[in-house]
């Protein structure tokens, strides 16, 4: 009967190691199944961290290029404005000339030059125009001789005649907008050279 007894209690604790071993390598399973998820979890979290930083790189990439671009405009504005400064200085220096040769010419030439102060003045703080213009002997010399003429076209205009900022301004059709007929000969460009000459005799008189 001991004997017996011995075998029972022999078996049980073996089946009692038999299932904790069952349940070790249960244990042991779920553990390399989360270490197996966990390495590829980290691998996909590793690619999407090198794909990240590929686009990040891409990205100030092009945030530099931009930048790049942004500052060679920046520049090229700066050059152009520079430019036109230049420019504006010099024309208003051979205008100056220009008017300083004019009124040496006689006492017609000086009073012609003088009274232009006022259109100077406007011109510089008005239409950014640097020394004076000649509106109107460009005008009277393109009716002395045609021949002055060196770029026009023919176009509608109108000169608006109502009451409001734009009375006694020009409107010229330059798209054709309004479809109507040209009725006028705009003159574009002129012969500074013959211009001036014309200029020179006329106040010589």
């Amino acid at each position: 009967a001991g004997s017996a007894l011995l075998g029972v209690a022999a078996a049980q604790d073996a089946a009692r190691a038999e299932a904790e071993l069952r349940q070790l390598r249960s244990q042991i399973e779920r553990i390399r199944g989360q270490v197996a998820r966990d390495a590829a979890e980290r691998d996909r979290l590793t690619r999407a961290l090198r794909a990240a930083e590929t686009a990040a790189n891409r990205a100030r990439g092009e945030l530099d290029r931009l930048r790049g671009e942004r500052s060679d405009r920046e520049q090229r504005r700066a050059d152009l404005a520079a430019q036109k400064t230049a420019q504006e200085t010099e024309l208003a220096r051979e205008r100056g000339e220009l008017a300083a040769q004019l009124r040496s010419l006689s006492p017609l030439a000086e009073f012609a030059i003088d009274i232009q102060r006022h259109v100077r003045q406007f011109c510089e703080e008005v239409t950014q125009v640097p020394g004076f213009d000649f509106p109107d002997p460009i005008a009277m010399c393109v009716a002395i001789d045609d021949s002055i003429v060196t770029s026009e076209v023919d176009k509608y205009v109108e000169v608006i005649l109502g009451d409001g900022h734009a009375r006694g301004q020009t409107m010229v059709d330059t798209l054709g907008v309004l479809r109507k007929p040209a009725n006028t000969r705009v003159v574009l460009r002129a012969d500074q050279a013959k211009f001036h000459a014309m200029l020179r005799h006329a106040l010589r008189a």
